[in-house]
């Protein structure tokens, strides 16, 4: 796994749920609006916050140790985003 760079700021789930917003939810919801995606991505939803937490292990795997999503980084997630995922899921990935 690559370094990450120190977190700035608080880690919260609203911070972590923007961030999955912006760069996940385009292809793993009900119905994806990424062009050419027309089923959520490898059957993971995380368009609610239970959708995130449930899967917060498999996108710790897929963002941060992998980096193989987003897909290409096609959204050009940053290294300070798959930062504040990291911190969130290690320290226990809830909804507060």
């Amino acid at each position: 796994m690559q370094a990450l760079p120190p977190v700035q700021g608080e880690v919260t789930f609203n911070r972590v749920r923007a961030i999955v917003g912006q760069h996940c939810v385009a292809c793993h919801s009900p119905s994806p609006t990424f062009p050419g995606i027309t089923v959520p991505q490898a059957g993971v939803l995380l368009h609610t916050p239970a959708d995130l937490v449930q899967n917060a292990p498999r996108v710790y795997q897929q963002v941060v140790v992998t980096r193989l999503m987003p897909l290409g980084n096609t959204t050009h997630m940053t290294d300070e985003e798959r930062a504040v995922i990291a911190a969130w899921v290690k320290a226990g990935a809830k909804m507060e």
